[in-house]
Parts: C-alpha cells; sequence; structure tokens
C-alpha cells in the first residue's frame, strides 16, 4: 500500500489510538507503523501535547470556576450573616422600646396607685350590662359606690370606708330603685382598687410583655396614649386591647375578646387626682334609710 496512504489512515487512528479506544491488533499496527514513519511519530506527539495543554487548561479554568464560586458563596454567606445580625438588631431595638415603655407604664401606674388623693371612675361590663364603679381616696377615706341598671331597676350601693384608732369602720347604703337600705358599720371589704395590669418587679416578666405586644402612640378621650394589642394572657386576663394613659401609667380604656363572659373587667377608666375633698364623703341622711344587720341576699329578696 502506499505510504502516504498508510499514513492518513494512521493519524486518522491516532485520536482513538491516544484514547485507548483501538483494539490490540490496531494498536500493533500503529506502534509499527510509528517505528518506521517520523512524521507520523511527531504528529502523535504534537496531539498528545496539544491535548496535555487542553487539559492543563480546563483544570485551570475548573479551579478558576470553582475560585470564583467559593467567593461568591463566602460574599452570599457573609451578605446572610449580616442582614440576620441586622434583623437581630433591629429585633433588639424593637423589643427594648418596648421593654423600657412597658417598664415605665408599670413604674408610672404604680407611683399614681399609692397616691393619697385620687377620684376614679370606671364602666364594666357585667352580666349583660354596664356598671358605672366610682371611687375617692383621700387620705385614710375611702368611698366606694357602683350603679347597675337592671331589669328590675337601677340599682346603687355605696361604702364608706374611714380608719380609725379601733380600725376600720364602714357604712353601706344600698338603693334599689326607690328603696333605701344602710347597714351601719357593715363587714362589706372595698378595697381601693387602681388597674396596673403591666405591674411586676420582675424585669423577666416585663420582657416577655413585650416580646409579643404591640404598642403604637394613639388619643383616647382626648388624652394622650399607648395603645397595645396582642397582650400576653397571663397580664390582661381576656383583654383584647389597652389604652394606657402615658402620663399615668393607668388604664383608661380596654376591650375584651369574649363581652359574653361575665367578668369584673373595667372597659373605660377615668383618672382624676387632688380633686377629692371632705365632702365627697359626707354621708346620707341616716333617717331616710331602712337599717339593716347585713345586705347579704337583699337584692334577691326584693328582686
Amino acid at each position: 500500500m502506499d505510504n502516504k496512504k498508510v499514513c492518513k489512515i494512521v493519524q486518522d487512528l491516532l485520536p482513538n489510538y491516544i484514547d485507548k479506544l483501538t483494539s490490540e491488533d490496531t494498536n500493533r499496527y500503529i506502534e509499527q507503523h510509528l517505528k518506521e514513519c517520523n512524521e507520523c511519530k511527531r504528529l502523535l506527539e504534537d496531539m498528545k501535547r496539544d491535548i496535555k495543554l487542553k487539559d492543563e487548561s480546563m483544570q485551570k479554568e475548573e479551579v478558576n470556576y470553582m475560585k470564583k464560586f467559593k467567593n461568591k458563596m463566602r460574599g452570599l454567606k457573609s451578605i446572610i450573616i449580616l442582614f440576620v445580625i441586622f434583623i437581630i438588631i433591629i429585633s433588639g431595638l424593637i423589643i427594648g422600646r418596648k421593654f423600657a415603655i412597658v417598664l415605665e407604664i408599670s413604674n408610672k401606674a404604680q407611683a399614681n396607685k399609692e397616691t393619697d388623693n385620687i377620684h376614679i371612675v370606671e364602666y364594666y361590663y357585667y352580666e349583660g350590662n354596664i356598671t358605672k364603679m366610682e371611687q375617692f381616696k383621700l387620705a385614710d377615706k375611702i368611698k366606694y359606690s357602683y350603679t347597675m341598671e337592671t331589669p328590675e331597676g337601677i340599682i346603687t350601693e355605696t361604702t364608706y370606708t374611714n380608719e380609725t384608732e379601733k380600725g376600720f369602720l364602714r357604712h353601706t347604703y344600698l338603693e334599689i330603685d326607690n328603696k333605701k337600705y344602710a347597714c351601719l358599720n357593715s363587714g362589706v371589704n372595698r378595697d381601693f382598687i387602681t388597674e396596673n395590669l403591666l405591674y411586676s418587679t420582675n424585669w423577666g416578666e416585663l420582657l416577655k410583655y413585650s416580646i409579643n405586644t404591640t404598642i403604637e402612640s394613639t388619643t383616647f378621650r382626648g388624652k394622650e396614649c399607648y395603645y397595645l394589642t396582642n397582650i400576653p394572657a397571663y397580664v390582661g386576663g381576656r383583654y383584647e386591647r389597652l389604652y394606657i394613659d402615658k402620663e399615668t401609667g393607668l388604664m383608661v380604656g380596654s376591650s375584651k375578646i369574649d363581652t359574653s363572659i361575665n367578668s369584673a373587667m373595667p372597659i373605660e377608666s377615668v383618672y382624676e387626682y387632688n380633686i377629692v375633698t371632705e365632702s365627697d364623703f359626707k354621708e346620707p341622711e341616716i333617717e331616710d334609710y331602712k337599717i339593716v344587720d347585713n345586705l347579704e341576699g337583699l337584692l334577691e329578696r326584693e328582686q
């Protein structure tokens, strides 16, 4: 066979020979020819060198690609970490702000509970009716009254409490529609009550109040207030939202999640300071009232 044709055949087989795809007989044929043909031998060496350079180039590209990929991932990881840190800082600032407000509310409310001159009017939802509760405090004197409208008429109960050397002296006056009863030195205990729902000496508890509770500034009945929602159940009972007076830290308005439940929860409160005088504790003329030993069961008997 013509040498040129043999070279052409061998040269066509060289790529497969390099990749070890040729048979043993073909390999022997190619290797025998390479011993006799310097041109094909040089071509084989050139092809191997080109393949080696190509492999090295591809490896280099792969290495560069992996480096770029790792750099991108490292950059992405840094961005994610910074974002998480940013979220943590913002969340911390938000919770910190709410904690500061809750602490302020708690401290102010507690301070205002201890005042010696205060008048409170509260409206309750109870037994399907709105009840008005009113309290007066002047030093050791307390006046407590509530008014409830029922199908049987208007019920008003007022208790005067005065601390004396012999203890507490309490007189209670009850009006059922047009009937009046008085129980002198009664056993009815009417402690002075102010709502400080967020009070706690445990800062951990106050922090719990701050995490989920949302706090916004608003006005309620013309007062600058904090508007609280998502209140923890152990703080507000069945309260759904609260309006807290910024000046006093005390609750001035609220709503309940379930108003069908009979529970003594004020839905609106008014606080006034340094307006109570001795005249607010002037008891009614006893001649207008029927004296009874106690008031227990009296409402049921009258109804």
